[in-house]
């Protein structure tokens, strides 16, 4: 059962568009609901089209939440490659909530990086 006051985690969008030049992928995640006291979840990616090394560097961390806080951002950096293969993606998962908090949808999201060179 989801309270009023129950904090509620979630990313910002469902998905997110970058170039190949971006060094970084920047993702928002969203805190709603009571956003009083600390909570935290881990955020982890997972290969699609695009692959860890190749073209964007794996990432795993613990996004934290101080008391009264209501968004945070994670970076996963973005590889640029010699090699021309259109678009290719990822996907950035959440797990792993404390605090008290739940996530809500939502819960991942599908990263493109665009391909610049044709």
């Amino acid at each position: 059962t989801i309270l009023d006051n129950d904090t509620l985690l979630s990313f910002t969008s469902a998905n997110y568009s970058f170039t190949e030049d971006a060094p970084n992928a920047v993702l928002t995640i969203s805190r709603s609901g009571g956003p009083s006291g600390a909570a935290s979840v881990t955020v982890f990616t997972r290969d699609g089209t695009a692959i860890t090394g190749s073209d964007y560097v794996a990432t795993s961390t613990t996004v934290l939440f101080t008391n009264g806080q209501t968004s945070a951002t994670v970076g996963v950096p973005i590889l640029r490659n010699t090699a021309i293969k259109g678009n290719t993606a990822f996907t950035v998962y959440m797990t792993n909530i404390t605090g008290g908090a739940s996530i809500t949808a939502p819960t991942s999201v599908l990263v493109t990086i665009v391909e610049e060179r044709s």
